[in-house]
């Protein structure tokens, strides 16, 4: 499978679960076993035929599962625009297109507030970053206006439903999960932890901060992304080395591919002490980068 496969089949850029835990086990006398879990992942790009195509290459405890013992829909449709991402994770839980739900766009222009806003961009709320609130920033699922699967739960069950969504994007976490979910979590690129909002909890659970303080995506810094089987096994991808294909921050075009190697730059400013990880480049011996040139190349962790 070639790097850019790998990067559909691994959702690069959006990898989201959403989590229905009902409460019920039974449905009538004598009826069918409710589910305890339903189960939803997104994954941006993926084709339905790589489900078949790439088939030998996965394990009997994944998809192959989900395909033999579960119900494979081979002509299934979601039909809205635009086709972005918030549009399509709004419409995939709830049936409804842009012009029903509310959310046409990543972001579109507020006539109130005369500003550009982000889909579920929510002022009367704030992030939550560890232990502690980020005003300014805040994240709820206001702006949708139908109600989703989870939601449906929550009403059939007096609440007694658990809905989470988690994402490495806000709007994947938030809008699936829908108005009345327990919590949503997503990847926040300046501090490389997952966090949430106020919209959902007043501080972080333990196991959040637990998972945060572990670091994980730091743990990738420098080393090389190989191929993880043998050259044979690739035969039904496309060339690695595939024309027009995008230098993505810097990690090259084929395999192996060195992720960026963060080092911390200090210096005082007249107000208080910045840090800020940057990202090595090699500049010739006789010359030091500016200041302006540090400044100019400021990126956040960046995992792959």
């Amino acid at each position: 499978m070639c790097k850019k496969s790998l990067i559909r089949f691994f959702g690069f850029v959006i990898l989201m679960a959403i989590f229905f835990v009902a409460a019920c086990t039974l449905n009538r006398e004598g009826g069918p076993a409710r589910p305890r879990l339903v189960l939803l992942i997104a994954i941006d790009a993926f084709r339905f035929d790589y489900l078949t195509r790439f088939a030998n290459n996965f394990s009997d405890r994944g998809f192959k599962r989900i395909l033999r013992r579960g119900a494979n829909f081979t002509d299934a449709h979601i039909n809205h625009f635009r086709t972005a991402t918030a549009p399509g994770h709004s419409t995939m839980l709830t049936g409804a297109s842009g012009k029903v739900s509310g959310i046409v766009d990543n972001e579109w222009y507020d006539r109130e507030l005369a500003t550009k806003v982000n889909c579920v961009e929510d002022r009367a709320a704030n992030l939550l970053v560890a232990r502690e609130t980020k005003s300014n920033a805040g994240r709820s699922p206001k702006n949708l206006l139908v109600t989703t699967v989870g939601d449906e739960l929550k009403l059939a069950t007096n609440s007694k439903a658990k809905v989470i969504g988690v994402s490495y994007k806000d709007r994947a976490a938030i809008l699936p999960g829908g108005k009345m979910a327990d919590a949503a979590y997503w990847y926040d690129t300046a501090t490389g932890n997952f966090i949430s909002s106020t919209c959902y909890m007043s501080e972080s659970p333990d196991w959040v901060r637990s998972f945060n303080e572990a670091k994980i995506p730091d743990s990738y810094f420098g080393k090389q992304w190989r191929k993880l089987l043998a050259e044979e096994a690739y035969e039904l991808s496309r060339e690695d080395d595939f024309p027009h294909e995008l230098d993505y921050k810097g990690l090259g075009v084929v395999f192996p591919h060195t992720t960026a190697v963060l080092t911390t730059f200090q210096w005082i400013s007249t107000k208080r002490l910045l840090t800020h990880r940057l990202r090595i480049y090699t500049w010739p011996s006789s010359a030091k980068p500016s200041w302006r040139m540090k400044t100019s190349v400021r990126m956040t962790s960046l995992t792959c």
